[in-house]
């Protein structure tokens, strides 16, 4: 995505707030999910130290990584979209009135 659409309705996101663009219920709920995902991978690194057998390492190890991959992909996401929003608040000032 190169730009944000006019309001999060384009991607299909309803504001809370009618008078809103709604990118800023999109940038909370990025966060609140970048949350889950951090939670979940704490609990990953700690289920490998209960882990007791090499096998069991391996299917942890495996699903350590698939989850690091989810909270790696949403702070992208996240850093993406803060990107986005703050330059079209930069282009919204560099407007000529």
């Amino acid at each position: 995505m190169l730009d944000l659409p006019p309001t999060s309705r384009h991607v299909g996101v309803t504001p809370d707030d009618p008078a809103s663009d709604g990118w800023e219920l999109v940038a909370r709920e990025y966060a609140t999910a970048a949350e889950a995902a951090g939670e979940a991978l704490r609990h990953a690194h700690a289920a490998d130290d209960r882990a007791r057998t090499s096998v069991d390492h391996l299917r942890v190890r495996e699903e350590r990584d698939l989850i690091e991959l989810v909270y790696r992909t949403i702070l992208a996401c996240t850093d993406r979209l803060h990107t986005l929003r703050d330059n079209h608040i930069m282009q919204k000032w560099e407007e000529p009135t």
